[in-house]
């Protein structure tokens, strides 16, 4: 998938605009009990930044979030950087954890991960800062 443009796997993946810039689709939403704020359980998002755009918005961290990389450039988040491969400093899934103050942003032309959200955690609808 490296060999893509960034419009390309818009495209092929079906996404869409994310409030916090990128694109994103929604794969998963748990169907359990909801929140007292209408919410599910947890939620999974393929999420593609372009590094034209610079970072995305900052935002508190309102959910345990797990990111997966799949391709294109390394993603930085302001406190890591999740990338192909598994040397030391090199980590294809990172953790973020409730209450953490985030944004994230790719160095080069576009990079795509996956992102989990559980317990509260509804990635289409983000708590801004």
């Amino acid at each position: 998938m490296n060999h893509l443009s960034a419009e390309q796997v818009i495209k092929h993946l079906n996404l869409s605009p994310h409030p916090e810039k990128g694109y994103f689709i929604e794969k998963f939403r748990d169907r359990g009990s909801k929140s007292p704020d209408d919410r599910a359980p947890s939620t999974a998002i393929y999420y593609l930044l372009e590094g034209s755009v610079g970072y995305g918005e900052w935002h508190r961290v309102d959910a345990a979030e797990v990111w997966h990389y799949y391709a294109g450039a390394p993603l930085r988040n302001t406190r890591w950087r999740l990338r192909r491969g598994v040397a030391a400093s090199q980590k294809p899934r990172r953790l973020d954890f409730d209450g953490n103050d985030c944004r994230s942003g790719v160095c080069r032309e576009w990079g795509t991960t996956g992102l989990r959200r559980g317990d509260r955690g509804d990635v289409a609808e983000p708590e801004a800062k």
